[in-house]
């Protein structure tokens, strides 16, 4: 399973793509459509690649643990629990307008996947969560969250191709510019980015994440 960095955003489902494979993208708000333009980035990507998209994301998501308990479980590595046991009880509880997102998911086939864009960092920078060290896979923090999560998919669906779409501007927890008032904490965007080195040869440049480049 190659692991790279990309920035992009989002799509709509499909559940059989016309090549024998799909690209799929998981990730926060940012993705599932904040903005306009990033919400249709999978669709994008996937039609680029000659496939169908998924657009699987959640609003609120981290990598590792949320700041709030009532929304972990749309964290990654809870999604990637249920994805990979196929016990979806704690998603089940998602409200509306959630339901579809989830409902994605749980009707994904991954055997077919073959792109799987993870978008992940800005509400774990937003949040303050601790990054974390790179050998982590404790689920508490960013890096542990992030390694357990690419553990498992490798191991259950070694034929995935997995891109690590790396964090965009954003406000902080004090809803401050996240430029000019940065996490004390670190920077996650360079946590993605180390991640992916030590995964395979070469990290594709980042662009605008919400879609500015997808013209």
């Amino acid at each position: 399973m190659g692991v790279a960095a990309v920035s992009a955003g989002a799509t709509y489902l499909a559940l059989k793509a016309p090549r024998g494979g799909c690209y799929l993208q998981m990730g926060t708000s940012v993705t599932s459509g904040i903005a306009e333009r990033a919400s249709i980035t999978p669709a994008i990507v996937g039609e680029r690649l000659g496939m169908l998209g998924i657009n699987a994301a959640l609003p609120g998501a981290c990598a590792g643990q949320n700041l709030y308990p009532h929304m972990e479980f749309r964290s990654l590595y809870c999604l990637v629990d249920a994805i990979t046991s196929r016990d979806w009880t704690l998603q089940e509880a998602e409200t509306e307008p959630n339901k579809a997102q989830v409902a994605r998911l749980k009707t994904a086939d991954f055997a077919t996947v073959t792109y799987l864009g993870l978008e992940y960092g800005t509400n774990d920078f937003r949040y303050s969560r601790p990054i974390g060290s790179s050998g982590d896979s404790t689920r508490e923090t960013f890096k542990g969250g992030l390694n357990y999560s690419l553990h498992r998919l490798a191991l259950a669906f070694p034929q995935l191709r997995l891109f690590l779409i790396t964090p965009s501007w954003c406000t902080n927890f004090e809803d401050k510019d996240s430029d000019s008032h940065p996490n004390e904490i670190g920077a996650f965007s360079g946590s993605m980015s180390m991640r992916c080195t030590t995964s395979a040869p070469f990290i594709m440049s980042r662009a605008s994440i919400c879609g500015a480049h997808l013209a």
